[in-house]
């Protein structure tokens, strides 16, 4: 008999549903989302209006549930642009990608690899911080609406920024 006993692990690729722990970081400080898009990890203006405008047209063709997470990378590769500072799109088109990426993260489908809930996060924390800079939050939050409440109460969405429910 060992002293030692196997700790029970899930299966391989299996994402464990019990609540999230509390965030090790404070997401509501700029300074840790930009950390997480670095100027030189960025494209340059040519290819993140590339990336962006694939995406867009990628959304338009009704896409596999297993396409969104591209998909919606894809919209913050302009988008990162306009929360540094040297937007590449317009307001509109910013909201527009808001709305867009908040929805492709909230359907994601279950039972990926775990590494793909932080990719989403990631992503989430962008669309969040862009909404929250340029004011676009529902008018119950102080903005003027351009952001809808139910694209920012989906749990993927919620737990992206360690909030609570």
């Amino acid at each position: 008999m060992s002293v030692f006993r196997r700790r029970a692990e899930p299966p391989p690729g299996a994402r464990i549903t019990s609540a999230p722990p509390a965030p090790a970081l404070d997401w509501s400080e700029d300074d840790r989302i930009r950390a997480e898009w670095p100027p030189g990890q960025l494209e340059g203006a040519a290819g993140g209006r590339l990336g962006w405008g694939n995406g867009m047209a990628l959304y338009e063709q009704n896409p596999a549930p297993g396409q969104y997470l591209n998909i919606a990378e894809y919209l913050t590769r302009g988008l990162a642009y306009t929360y540094l500072g040297k937007p590449l799109i317009s307001d509109a088109q910013a909201a527009e990608s808001v709305r867009r990426i908040l929805h492709l993260i909230s359907a994601l489908p279950p039972g990926g690899p775990a590494v793909l809930d932080h990719i989403a996060a990631r992503l989430a924390r962008l669309a969040l911080a862009v909404t929250r800079q340029k004011g676009w939050q529902p008018a119950s939050l102080g903005g003027d609406g351009q952001i809808p409440d139910e694209l920012l109460r989906p749990p993927a969405v919620v737990e992206a920024i360690g909030a609570p429910a």
